[in-house]
């Protein structure tokens, strides 16, 4: 059995950086993504419709999605 400190010192590291690109990319991922689309509309109205629908959309699935990985230790879900 290895016992390496370094190794699950890593572990950590990792686990801590994945939690973050979860929150970063929950954060600004909806809002870039929308900007994306509405930069090939063409049409004005739809534009403004679009970035008025697009990003809270795209935030809640989002956060559902990353919600069924991002869970603590001991966390349960609620009956």
């Amino acid at each position: 059995m290895n016992n390496n400190p370094a190794r699950s010192r890593a572990g950590v590291v990792l686990t801590t950086l994945i939690k973050i690109i979860f929150s970063v990319a929950l954060t600004y991922g909806p809002a870039g993504a929308a900007g994306f689309i509405v930069r090939n509309v063409s049409r004005k109205p739809l534009r403004w419709l679009l970035l008025m629908m697009l990003e809270p959309m795209l935030k809640r699935a989002m956060e559902a999605a990353a919600g069924q990985f991002a869970k603590e230790k001991h966390e349960t879900t609620a009956k």
